[in-house]
């Protein structure tokens, strides 16, 4: 009954200020609202109940009087709370503590739970029934509502702690000051906190100390921990800004050429472009950005405008003409193909003829730039050989001969650039025989560009090689029969100059490449090549007659010996027909004999081949034994005889013996000079012992060939050699097989060559 009475007191708003429950306040009640806030922790009562006896509840002391006996500073208690009289039967006055706890006994501590406060003020206070007394201000446990004390400042949450830490650590963001020279020698100071802790406390972040010492630049000190990293130099900060130049160029006139804008402006573009690749840096970012292919088919439009086609030829030379290879695919090789049948036109509007003054002035810079950079190319071409036919014919030469894709010269043949080529070479050896010499000198340099394209279409490679033997009935053979008439006659000639000969002679090299190709293992051409009038004597006649007597040069003699010897073989080699020819034919021979003097003159094909490869075996025997002198180095005599002089000593006074070998003993009395000197003769001699073996081998190959069904011709042959035997020539040949074994010739290639010595062999026996 009393428990219900007080809740209903307890939640009746109208008891006023003085009555109410935990927790529930009036609005002016300050001092309760600090205690709540304070002691925040409602009050749990205990569930076991202790029931006291009248004795037991009349001996608890008075809460005054507890009060007034016990005052402690550190308790604080709820203000007395006044209940209203009982109605009890016995009219005795009802006490609240009947059913609560005994009472807690006091502490001493600093602080007290609001739980403990609680109960302890419930256990000591009493029910009256006077009326409420009023407050006493001068009491020091009594809470003053008027009292203005500062509230409790509300805690902080993680939020705020964050925000201000981001506040405090933008006002202290480290700053960084550039000292190219400190003026003090100070060791550079950097502090850095853990990130844990920095992330949890708002602490002052400490600002790194940047400092150089005298002289050196911040960025060039190693050891400081709060350098300048990756500093870049100013060359490497020069090319990075060309490369980004060149990248965004490019980029732009790819654009410009790829859209739909008209020719005037893609040829702006293109003879732009055609500018900016004089400069190899630029060609090298064309490649590495593997933007060549997509170059070559934005230039798809190029051949219906003649300044367009000039443009885009001028571009593809210039890019083609690196040592690198460059990858040309089907579309690409159209473009070349047309580009290659657009010729000078003989009546040029005045924008085309600005146009081609615009491109020879870029080919001018271009020149200037490669010769100032100290490296000389060849550019043959003049301002008025310029076309795009002509530069597109160079640019074909360099991607062939830098490329080794067969489906660049099965393209070839498809879109009808060897067709072009054959035309062109039997166009240019018609006009051979009646132009003048400057005009002969200008017409065999297309020539050549034609002969090398030719050689490498058709190098390993049979179906453009049966094309070129059957197109237009043979007509490149026709035409080589014809450029060997020409060029015995015009070399012959007194009134040639030696620019001219040496120019014939270096296309009758490129002719015997292309030949030697079309003739290998192929019966066909062999045949066809032999039926020319005069062609196998005027082959062998040019290594033997015309060679030795206007070739100065050693190199390039050696080099048409070499190939017009194999190209020989190979005519005999499978063509019983041509073997008659050569046993039958007389040739002119030119020779110089031991005092100077110059012999020439006709002989048969075998003696004039038997006497010239005992001369080149001769020459081989003694560059070899030259150069085991010079490399064997024999040990000073320790005890030196008089045998051998008055001196009794062999040795001369440049340090070499009278055997012609170095001595040890004087290699220590050489200066760098003498032994760069005596190096240089060994490599010679190496180089001259090389040519002559392999012209004595493929001289004694081509011997050994002719003989074959010729048997009768063997007594000649041995005659003429030493012994009176065929035993130097399979000596010589087995040599060579052993060279070509160690370059790593296959055993199909070299069988011709077995078949050849065993041959010899059984003839000799």
């Amino acid at each position: 009954m009393f428990q219900e009475e007080s809740r209903s007191m307890a939640s009746d708003p109208t008891n006023g200020k003085n009555y109410r429950s935990y927790g529930a306040f009036h609005s002016g009640q300050k001092a309760a609202s600090l205690f709540d806030a304070a002691f925040s922790k409602p009050v749990v009562k205990r569930t076991s109940k202790v029931n006291l006896t009248p004795a037991e509840s009349s001996g608890l002391p008075n809460v005054n009087e507890a009060v007034i006996k016990h005052p402690s500073p550190r308790q604080v208690f709820s203000p007395p709370v006044s209940l209203p009289e009982s109605t009890s039967d016995n009219g005795l006055e009802d006490n609240m503590d009947d059913d609560e706890d005994d009472a807690p006994q006091p502490s001493t501590q600093g602080s007290l739970s609001s739980q403990g406060s609680l109960t302890r003020n419930m256990s000591h206070a009493t029910i009256s029934r006077d009326s409420p007394k009023k407050r006493d201000a001068n009491d020091a446990y009594d809470f003053n509502d008027s009292d203005e004390s500062p509230p409790v400042p509300p805690k902080k949450s993680r939020i705020q702690e964050d925000e201000e830490r981001v506040e405090l650590e933008k006002k202290k963001k480290p700053v960084y000051r550039h000292k190219w020279n400190a003026g003090d020698e100070e060791e550079e100071e950097e502090e850095e906190e853990d990130r844990n802790g920095r992330r949890n406390s708002a602490s002052a972040i400490t600002q790194p100390s940047v400092v150089s010492r005298r002289g050196v630049p911040i960025y060039a000190r190693e050891s400081q921990q709060g350098r300048v990293r990756n500093v870049k130099e100013p060359h490497q900060m020069l090319e990075s800004g060309e490369h980004d130049d060149f990248k965004d160029d490019l980029k732009y006139m790819l654009t410009s050429l790829k859209g739909d804008g008209s020719t005037n402006i893609k040829c702006l573009s293109a003879t732009s472009l055609a500018r900016k690749c004089i400069n190899p840096q630029f060609r090298h970012l064309i490649r590495s950005e593997k933007e060549v292919t997509s170059l070559f088919h934005s230039l798809v439009d190029s051949p219906s405008d003649e300044s367009f086609a000039l443009a885009s030829s001028s571009v593809i030379y210039l890019i083609c003409r690196d040592s690198v290879s460059i990858a040309v695919d089907t579309t690409s090789a159209r473009i070349l193909a047309q580009l290659l049948k657009l010729e000078r036109p003989a009546n040029m509007s005045e924008s085309v003829e600005k146009q081609y003054k615009t491109i020879w002035s870029i080919f001018s810079s271009y020149l200037e730039k490669m010769e100032s950079s100290g490296r000389k190319i060849s550019f043959d071409l003049t301002e008025d050989e310029l076309s795009p036919s002509s530069l597109i014919l160079e640019a074909l030469v360099f991607v062939l001969t830098n490329s080794r894709d067969a489906d660049l010269k099965n393209d070839l043949l498809s879109l009808g650039i060897l067709q072009w080529i054959v035309a062109r070479v039997d166009r240019i050896v018609e006009d051979l025989s009646s132009v003048s010499v400057v005009k002969a000198e200008r017409l065999l340099i297309p020539l050549e560009r034609c002969f090398r394209v030719l050689e490498i279409c058709s190098m390993y490679h049979k179906k453009n090689q049966a094309f070129l033997i059957a197109h237009r009935s043979s007509v490149i053979i026709e035409a080589a029969n014809k450029l060997m008439v020409v060029v015995h006659s015009r070399v012959s000639s007194s009134s040639s100059p030696l620019s001219l000969r040496k120019s014939l002679m270096r296309s009758l090299t490129l002719l015997a490449r292309v030949l030697t190709n079309l003739s290998y293992d192929n019966e066909l051409c062999s045949t066809k090549l032999g039926q020319m009038s005069g062609f196998l004597s005027s082959c062998i006649s040019t290594f033997t007659f015309l060679g030795p007597k206007y070739i100065s040069d050693d190199a390039q003699g050696f080099d048409l010996t070499l190939l017009m010897s194999s190209l020989v073989v190979n005519l005999v080699e499978k063509c019983n027909g041509n073997r008659k020819k050569i046993v039958d034919a007389s040739i002119m021979v030119y020779r110089k004999g031991e005092e100077g003097k110059e012999e020439e003159g006709e002989e048969p094909a075998l003696t004039c081949l038997t006497k010239l490869f005992v001369l080149h075996e001769e020459a081989a025997r003694e560059a070899d034994c030259g150069i085991d002198k010079e490399l064997v180095i024999e040990e000073p005599d320790e005890n030196p005889s008089d045998e051998d002089g008055e001196g009794g000593s062999d040795e001369e006074l440049n340090g070499v013996k009278n055997g012609g070998r170095l001595d040890r003993g004087k290699m220590g009395e050489m200066n760098e000079g003498d032994m760069i000197d005596a190096l240089k003769g060994v490599l010679s001699k190496a180089s001259s012992h090389m040519e002559d073996s392999m012209i004595a081998s493929h001289l004694a190959l081509l011997i050994g060939c002719v003989l074959q069904q010729n048997e009768d011709h063997v007594r000649l042959v041995r005659s003429l050699l030493p012994d009176d035997n065929l035993a130097l020539m399979v000596e010589q040949l087995q040599r060579y097989l052993e060279f070509l074994r160690l370059a790593g010739v296959s055993a199909s290639q070299s069988r011709s060559m077995e078949r050849i010595i065993e041959f010899l062999e059984r003839l000799d026996a």
